[in-house]
């Protein structure tokens, strides 16, 4: 990931950490989204369950979620916590990192195409895009939902632009999914036939792109 947040993080924020080393006590991790930023992850905050050592839980090279605890920004400490991340709070970071990433990558292979660099990538989509949406990953659900037409307020140079586009109308593409099935309703009701059909007619309301035959 070429693109690193300045600063520090809130507490209470979630962060994607890096184990860098271990002793039997700590473990120390990188703030993979942040620069230069390393923080300590105390035993007793590693799992609910009683620990002996921190090896048993982590190694090193392993990227977890953590939660920061603390923050001394004169002393350059950070504290975070394993243990107080939840299943979901977890598998919604790490699927905001998967599309950070995503964006990011795209930005290399457009740099790539036009002969460039990623820092040229980024002077003309990446710091332009974080500068509107804070983050990259935005991005990708704003085209989307509101189409391509937002990139125009970006003022992105055309070439940049279009092979950008070109890579968003693939993975937009390739991520949709079509479901379908049959399914049975019954009613007893004497008013059975009309009661089916409001519910189905409810659901079609509720939903644009449902199509009820």
């Amino acid at each position: 990931m070429f693109y690193k947040k300045e600063g520090y993080p809130e507490i209470g924020e979630l962060v994607i950490c890096k184990v860098t080393r271990i002793t039997p006590h700590a473990a120390f991790v990188s703030l993979e989204e942040y620069k230069d930023k390393e923080a300590m992850l105390h035993i007793s905050e590693v799992s609910s369950k009683w620990v002996s050592n921190v090896r048993e839980v982590l190694r090193e090279g392993k990227v977890i979620v953590c939660k920061v605890l603390n923050v001394n920004k004169e002393k350059g400490f950070i504290d975070v916590s394993l243990k107080r991340v939840s299943r979901s709070e977890e598998l919604m970071k790490r699927e905001e990192w998967k599309n950070e990433n995503r964006v990011d990558k795209m930005l290399e292979v457009v740099a790539d195409k036009l002969n460039s660099t990623i820092e040229e990538a980024y002077k003309n989509i990446g710091y332009k895009i974080i500068e509107n949406y804070g983050n990259l990953r935005s991005i990708l659900q704003e085209i989307s939902e509101k189409g391509e037409k937002v990139l125009d307020k970006l003022d992105i140079p055309k070439k940049w632009k279009e092979s950008f586009l070109e890579l968003v109308r693939d993975y937009l593409k390739s991520s949709k999914v079509s479901i379908s099935c049959i399914l049975e309703l019954k009613s007893f009701a004497g008013d059975g036939v009309e009661r089916i059909k409001k519910v189905l007619k409810e659901v079609e309301r509720r939903s644009r792109r449902s199509r009820i035959e």
